[in-house]
C-alpha cells in the first residue's frame, strides 16, 4: 500500500526492516520542503477528484476491506486469470490453427517446387553436359 501510495506522489515509503532514524528523519524534511509539499498536495487534491469519480470513499473502504478479506487474487479482473485458450472463443482459436497448418502447407509446397525445379535443371544441364561430351 506504502509503495502505490509513493508511486501516486502522495507519500513516501520506507522499507519496513531496513530503516534508521537517519532515514526516516531526511525522508520527513524532504516531505516538509516547499515544493515537495506543493506537489504531494495538487497530487492529493487528483486523487481525490479521482475517488469522488469512482464511487467515492464508501466504495475505497469497500475496495480495501475485499482486498484485505480475499487477498490480492480478488483484484485481478477475471478475463486475466484465464489462460489463451480458455479465454478467446473457441472457434476462433480453431480458425487461427487451421490457417496457421494452411500457411504452413502452402510454404511447403512452394519450397518443395522450388526443390523439384532446381533440381529439373540440374539434371537438365546433366544431360547437355554429357550431350556435348559425346559429340567431341
Amino acid at each position: 500500500m506504502a509503495q502505490c501510495l509513493e508511486d501516486a506522489g502522495v507519500g513516501r515509503w520506507l522499507q519496513k526492516y531496513d530503516f534508521t532514524s537517519e532515514i526516516l528523519k531526511q525522508t520527513i524534511e524532504t516531505m516538509l520542503n516547499k515544493e515537495e509539499r506543493l506537489l504531494r498536495e495538487k497530487n492529493i487534491k487528483r486523487i481525490e477528484t479521482m475517488t469522488k469519480l469512482h464511487g467515492g470513499v464508501e466504495h475505497a473502504v469497500d475496495l480495501i476491506e475485499m482486498y484485505a478479506e480475499y487477498g490480492i487474487k480478488s483484484l485481478v479482473p477475471i478475463n486475466n486469470s484465464f489462460p489463451f485458450y480458455a479465454d478467446h472463443n473457441y472457434r476462433c482459436v480453431c480458425n487461427m490453427t487451421i490457417c496457421f497448418n494452411w500457411i504452413k502447407l502452402l510454404f511447403r509446397r512452394c519450397c518443395y517446387c522450388r526443390r523439384t525445379i532446381i533440381a529439373h535443371l540440374k539434371k537438365q544441364k546433366r544431360k547437355l553436359r554429357e550431350s556435348n561430351e559425346q559429340i567431341i
